[in-house]
């Protein structure tokens, strides 16, 4: 999306306005997705042994999850 704007100056079709919505949807969403990596790692590293066996991961492999930085997918 972002990338569209750069094109702006060789492209007039899409007007500055647009450019900046653009930017600034394209920056919510990240936060979006940051926050809810955020939480659900917290939430996965307080999950008991048997909650994790019941969805299918170990415990080393929870711990893994959620110790990776909120903005790695």
């Amino acid at each position: 999306m972002a990338t569209q704007c750069i094109e702006l100056r060789v492209s007039t079709t899409k007007s500055k306005a647009a450019c900046v919505k653009s930017i600034l949807d394209s920056v919510k969403n990240s936060l979006v997705k940051w926050r809810q990596n955020y939480r659900s790692r917290a939430d996965l590293g307080e999950l008991s042994d048997h909650m994790l066996k019941d969805i299918g991961i170990t415990r080393s492999q929870a711990q893994d999850e959620a110790t990776k930085p909120f903005w790695r997918s």
